[in-house]
């Protein structure tokens, strides 16, 4: 896989109109017209290049063409991820690193919502985000020992998301209770009209986004390089999920 392809190949493959948006709006591009009524493979390419430029802004002294995988590893070492690979040679090397990325995100996420809304706000999220497992395992789409084990009251599935090592499957139905996709666009667009440097879009998909400590913690980031680093992971991230939505959307289907 060359070190381009991966990007390539998630953006040519998103179908829902929401994702389209969502990307754009986490990645800073206009959501004009012309986007709207532009085809999928002229979508791809507009918003790879947006990609690519926004990182390049943080990295002013790069030589050389901008490669997703560097993009990649940097978001990863922003958000700490431990035991990095240094290389890449196939898809799953990505997906390791990518559920690794999200790990760290959701964590995040975990600790930004208990400092804002308390640990029972974030106990309430954890008990949304089983619910598509309880139907998966319904449809017989998860085996008794998966269901089970990822409902005891010891799994601890934010730590087993930051290893990588977590099915895809099931992680992408945890991030679909634990992630407001929806009012994460509301919030990207809406930031737009705020006092705050255009660079950054967003920097917590929770069901709380726009409240006002999180307005505040936004305007906090007076350094560009910050909110331009956030908009580096909120893409980053976003690309990991569509990456897992694509892989298992035959089985998605059938819920």
């Amino acid at each position: 896989m060359s070190k381009n392809e991966r990007i390539t190949k998630i953006l040519q493959n998103i179908t829902a109109v929401d994702d389209w948006r969502l990307l754009a709006a986490i990645c800073g591009y206009p959501n004009d017209a012309q986007f709207e009524e532009s085809t999928s493979f002229s979508k791809a390419e507009v918003l790879e290049k947006t990609i690519k430029d926004n990182y390049k802004s943080i990295v002013s002294n790069m030589l050389g063409e901008c490669e997703y995988c560097d993009i990649l590893m940097d978001v990863a070492k922003r958000l700490e991820v431990h035991n990095l690979l240094k290389l890449f040679h196939s898809e799953v090397d990505y997906e390791i690193l990518e559920k690794q990325v999200i790990g760290k995100y959701i964590e995040r996420l975990k600790l930004r919502t208990i400092e804002s809304k308390g640990y029972k706000a974030w106990l309430q999220l954890e008990k949304d985000a089983l619910i598509n497992v309880k139907k998966a395992y319904e449809r017989e789409l998860l085996s008794e020992y998966e269901y089970y084990e990822i409902t005891s009251p010891t799994y601890d599935f934010v730590d087993k998301m930051m290893t990588g090592r977590m099915d895809g499957f099931v992680m992408y139905l945890l991030i679909c209770g634990l992630i407001d996709f929806e009012n994460m666009l509301d919030a990207c667009r809406k930031l737009r009209y705020l006092e705050i440097d255009p660079w950054l879009v967003t920097t917590i998909a929770a069901p709380s986004i726009f409240t006002n400590p999180i307005i505040d913690d936004i305007r906090k980031l007076k350094d560009k390089n910050d909110a331009r680093w956030e908009v580096a992971i909120e893409t980053v991230v976003f690309l990991s999920i569509l990456a897992l939505k694509q892989k298992y959307a035959e089985t998605l289907a059938e819920l």
